[in-house]
């Protein structure tokens, strides 16, 4: 009986163990006619499972390049370099009566970014090293069967840097796909994407998720076609 108890109490432990999430890493890039962005970065729950409510350390690092005309005549092409650290709290709530539960999760700290023009370009304020405070918030909402609402938004200091994606999903076997909108700029420009998107696709060791449409630049950049791809790990 003794042994019977022990075989079943360390059974009941690994499996907790396995399937405890503690670490989720996160890459991919994003692309439009006149840029392109890559990064990677990861979050971990310091109570070692992301399924519980708990405080999140979050960090981030990214590279790109993009181009733009100035004048009309004359091209500028620019690198950026990123980087934000941030700790974070999630709080996973129940159904109600409007919807059939989620998780909402606040970001706070630093940002720093580095923009190098191949050109002297004064009338760009986007340029050089900036560092900022950067706050960050994920909505994420069960609305009814099979259908979800993910929100997600950040804004930082250094450049006066702002993001923000809307994703309306429908879950068909575990992968979501719906419209999706996404507002994003700082002070040298401002962009508008509506397009489509697919997420949660099993590819065993990880999960890969995709995005395309239409984007809409003000300020700066060209009007066309955006894409994007990211895959996650968790462990």
């Amino acid at each position: 009986m003794f042994k019977r108890f022990l075989l079943t109490s360390a059974i009941a432990l690994a499996s907790t163990a396995a399937h405890a999430e503690s670490t989720l890493v996160f890459t991919g890039a994003s692309f439009t006619e006149d840029s392109y962005y890559t990064y990677l970065g990861g979050v971990t729950a310091l109570n070692h499972d992301l399924g519980k409510d708990g405080f999140l350390v979050r960090a981030s690092g990214a590279w790109g390049e993009y181009s733009y005309d100035r004048t009309g005549t004359t091209s500028v092409d620019g690198d950026v370099g990123a980087g934000d650290l941030m700790v974070g709290y999630q709080h996973f709530f129940a159904a109600a009566n409007a919807f059939k539960g989620g998780r909402v999760t606040l970001y706070v700290g630093g940002d720093y970014q580095n923009h190098d023009l191949n050109t002297v370009d004064t009338l760009n304020p986007v340029r050089g090293s900036e560092g900022g405070l950067k706050g960050q918030a994920d909505l994420s909402l069960n609305l009814i069967d099979k259908v979800s609402l993910d929100l997600n938004g950040s804004y930082s200091g250094a450049f006066n840097t702002y993001w923000s994606k809307a994703q309306l999903g429908y879950d068909i076997n575990g992968i979501k796909v719906g419209p999706e909108a996404s507002f994003l700029g700082s002070e040298s420009y401002d962009q508008q994407r509506y397009g489509a998107f697919v997420k949660g696709i099993d590819l065993g060791v990880a999960k890969l998720g995709g995005s395309a449409g239409y984007a809409d630049s003000i300020r700066r950049g060209n009007d066309g076609a955006y894409g994007e791809v990211g895959l996650s790990f968790t462990f």
